[in-house]
Formats: C-alpha cells, structure tokens, sequence
C-alpha cells in the first residue's frame, strides 16, 4: 500500500506516469495518433492528468506544512515564495522567447495552440505586458498559470489552518461554496481564467487535497483498512466497470448534463470524484507492477523527480510540432518514442550538469 518513506518513491513514480501521460496525449493531439495513445486512452476518461498534478500538489503541502509540520510559518512562506516566482518566471520568460521564434514581420504570427484574450495578433510591447500579465501565454504552459495561482491561495490559507485546530473545515465550506457558485453561475470573469483552467472551480479540488495531506493518518488508517479487508478487489473491479461506461460508452454518447458533470473546465462534480478514484487506482496498479518491475519503478520516478523541468522542456518541444501531421501509425509512434528517449537525455544531461556543478 501507499508508505510514505524517504522523497515518497511512490509519488514520484505517479508523477513520472502522469508526465508520459501528457506527453503522449500532447502529442496525439498535434502529430496525430500513435500506440503510445493508448496508454492514456486517448484522453476519454473524463479525467486529464492536470488534475493528477494538482491533486498530488496540494497533497504534498497539507503532508509536509501541517501533518509533519516540517517547517514553520515563516520557512514555508519563503519556500512557497520562491516556487512561485520560479513558475512565474519560467512561464513568462518561455512565453516571450517561444513567442519571438515565432515572429513574422512586425506582427506575432499566433497558432492555435496560443492562449490570449487578446487579438491574435501583438506588437513586442504587447507581448511583453500580455506576457508579464499573464494574459498572453502558449497553450501548454497554462498550468503553470494555474500553479502560480494555486500556491499564491496555499501562502493565504495555510499558515492559519496551521495556526488554528479546526479552521479547514471553514476552509473546506468556503472553498466549496466558491466551487459550487462557479459552477451555477459560470462566471465569466477574464481576470479569474487560465485557459482552459478556472480558478475558482479548481481551488477546490486543490483545497481537498490539502486537507487530506493534513490528514494523512487518519487517510493512511483508511487505505489500510480497506486493503485488509480486501475491499481492492471490488474496487479494482468497480475501476473496470466504470473504465469501460466512460471510455467506450460516454464519448458516443451526446448529452448536455455529462459535458457539465464532468467538465475539465469547471472541474464538474463527476470529473472531481473520478480525479481521486482514479490516481487512487493507478497509484495501486503502479505499486504492484513497479515492486515487481523494478524497471518501470525507477523509470517512472527518474522524470517524476524532475515533473517542474520535464514539463516545462516538453511544453517548448512541442510546440515546434504544432504544424506537423504524421498519418502513418508507425511512422508516429517512432516519433513519439525519440522525443520521449530526448527528453529523458535532457533530464539525464541536467543530472550530469549539476554533478558538475558540486
């Protein structure tokens, strides 16, 4: 079962799966489809891997900050702080130079893959405040917008669920409240929108996996249980039922309320449920096979380490595909498989760099 020993191995392997995941599902998305598309289903479970992320994100901050309570107020805000400014400037100084490559005459020349509220087309001074403002990001690096945020609520709440005994469960009402009238409402709020991200919708998801992470005892003592009593065959069992309604019934299926319960916008109420089910699942499915697979363990958990480095190199690869289009499955899949063996060559010469560097 899921232990939390040294940099929590198993974290780091969920990380390493859920970054091939994006990878791949990037990918498909711009080349074309490939063998490597299935690992992820083709995206069709309702269910990205953003949500794997920010799930393990703010698990991670309730574990360290209030269960272990491994650093004081003033440490975490200054680790928090500095995670911030990093996002933010990686966000923002990629988003200028990838933007720059692109230039065309005077003018930007944007693709689809450019998220901005802006026209399509900027001047330099445009792109700098657009950038700096984060109005003006390319697509893959919304997360990074939505991370900047997500901490920026962590440095707000933290310190006083530290501080007071019980105030997550006020914490969790208003964070609910808050999700639950983006949801009604579907506010458009321009300054509250990360593209494909809301804010207010996935503070929630993010608050609930803080409070768990504060938790981690009584979660632990939970997990446990229902492995003695053997409760993980029914769930695995239960895992297929619902794998094979949403990934071969849902997409043929046209209906108004499924697109609003599980909205990737919004974070509808059935994709927040199926968010935690499902890392729940393939944090079981990884324990098994990476205990008996030692192979897939430290592969996973090589690029899991560094998800911050991987994402932001593969979000710039990328988007230097944005016009290519390979029809032939193998000749795709071959394509994969090299950016994939590159990025992990970069990770590798990064190791290397910083052994250098003492």
């Amino acid at each position: 079962m899921f232990c939390i020993v040294n940099r929590l191995l198993i974290i780091d392997i969920i990380r390493g799966h859920l970054l091939l995941a994006v990878i791949w599902d990037h990918l498909a998305y711009l080349i074309g489809p490939s063998i490597f598309a299935y690992y992820n289903y083709f995206g069709l479970l309702w269910v990205s891997a953003a949500e794997g992320f920010v799930i393990i994100s703010g698990f991670l901050l309730g574990y360290l900050f209030l269960y272990k309570g491994r650093y004081s107020s003033k440490e975490f805000i200054k680790i928090i702080s500095k995670r911030i400014v990093l996002l933010y400037s990686i966000s923002v100084v990629s988003t200028i130079l990838v933007s720059i490559f692109f230039w065309g005459g005077n003018k930007l020349e944007l693709s689809g893959i450019w998220r901005s509220n802006r026209p399509r087309e900027l001047d330099f001074f445009e792109l700098v405040l657009y950038s700096v403002l984060f109005i003006h990001h390319f697509g893959w690096m919304d997360i990074f917008v939505l991370y900047v945020w997500l901490f920026l609520i962590a440095l707000a709440i933290l310190p006083i669920m530290k501080k007071h005994k019980f105030s997550y469960i006020m914490v969790l009402i208003v964070s609910f409240l808050i999700w639950l009238f983006d949801n009604v409402y579907r506010l458009e709020l321009n300054l509250i929108q990360v593209s494909s991200f809301r804010l207010l919708s996935w503070q929630f998801l993010f608050t609930i996996s803080l409070v768990l992470g504060m938790h981690f005892e009584r979660l632990r003592d939970i997990l446990i249980y229902f492995y003695k009593k053997n409760i993980l065959r029914i769930f695995v069992i239960v895992a297929f039922i619902i794998f094979f309604i949403l990934g071969i019934i849902f997409p043929y299926m046209k209906n108004d309320l499924l697109l609003i319960l599980f909205s990737k916008e919004f974070v509808g109420l059935g994709r927040l449920i199926l968010s935690f089910f499902w890392l729940y699942s393939v944090g079981i499915i990884l324990k098994i096979l990476s205990d008996r697979i030692n192979f897939l363990g430290s592969t996973l958990s090589y690029i899991g380490k560094e998800s911050l480095y991987v994402y932001a190199v593969h979000a710039v690869i990328i988007t230097f595909l944005d016009k290519i289009f390979i029809s032939d499955l193998f000749l795709n899949s071959l394509c994969v498989f090299l950016i994939t063996i590159f990025i992990y060559f970069l990770v590798y010469l990064k190791h290397k760099f910083l052994k250098r560097l003492g």
